[in-house]
């Protein structure tokens, strides 16, 4: 995905990108503007044991919340999955829970 970044364009700044009112604008707010003009989606598919793939869920991202909140946004899928939920193949299993850790301690 390309979002119009206006790094070359005659409105463009080190500050940010001057829109069509003349506003000097940041990344994350031509991401919001991006992002509500053309939401992204997508398809998650599981493994299935027998082999092959079956859809799973949809996904749309419509929104791009404020950087306040954007930055307080965070996901680790290996402490917030169904218990009954195994992670294949194991040793990759054990490499994402050494990077998560990681990650959680900063």
């Amino acid at each position: 995905m390309s979002i119009p970044s206006g790094g070359n364009d005659p409105g463009s700044s080190s500050k940010g990108t001057i829109d069509e009112c003349g506003t000097t604008v940041g990344p994350l707010t031509r991401l919001q503007r991006w992002i509500g003009e053309h939401p992204l989606r997508f398809t998650l598919h599981t493994g299935l044991s027998a082999g092959g793939w079956r859809e799973a869920a949809r996904l749309t991202l419509h929104t791009v919340l404020p950087g306040t909140e954007a930055d307080r946004v965070a996901f680790d899928p290996m402490t917030n999955r169904p218990p009954e939920l195994r992670m294949s193949p194991r040793w990759l299993s054990r490499m994402r829970e050494r990077a998560y850790q990681g990650s959680r301690a900063g």
